[in-house]
């Protein structure tokens, strides 16, 4: 079975969802927040990893069985973020591969299956995507 790891990392908790190919949701984990700016990477990383292994140990599954992931984390916002986070994330060996995003980008993907939407997040801090009719983030 190919599993999916889920995370929304934001500035007061982290939540880590796994599901099977279906969208089945297996699994569910929770930690503190994981933003590196608001704390350290180190510790950023450490409770995207307890919120992961509470999502794994409840779906009865390791991190070899998750094909792929897609981490929405409130901080990865420039580029210098992205260059931050990503090679943190791969030392964490969650999954085969995995996509990383600001966590705006996880509330427009559920919000809307249009190519043209606008999501706007309002939790410790504020933020918002939008995607063209093309379907690109903008």
């Amino acid at each position: 079975m190919t599993w999916v790891l889920g995370v929304d990392g934001g500035n007061s908790k982290t939540l880590a969802a796994v599901a099977d190919e279906r969208g089945v949701i297996a699994g569910i984990g929770r930690a503190s927040g994981s933003n590196h700016q608001g704390a350290d990477r180190d510790t950023a990383m450490e409770h995207i990893r307890r919120a992961t292994r509470g999502a794994l140990t409840q779906a009865r599954i390791v991190p070899a069985d998750i094909g792929a992931a897609a981490f929405c984390l409130a901080g990865a916002d420039l580029p210098e973020d992205f260059d931050l986070l990503r090679p943190a994330l791969e030392a964490l060996s969650l999954a085969r591969t995995f996509d990383l995003y600001n966590d705006s980008v996880g509330i427009l993907r559920s919000g809307s299956d249009r190519p043209d939407a606008v999501a706007i997040g309002w939790g410790a801090g504020t933020n918002g995507v939008g995607r063209n009719a093309a379907g690109e983030m903008v």
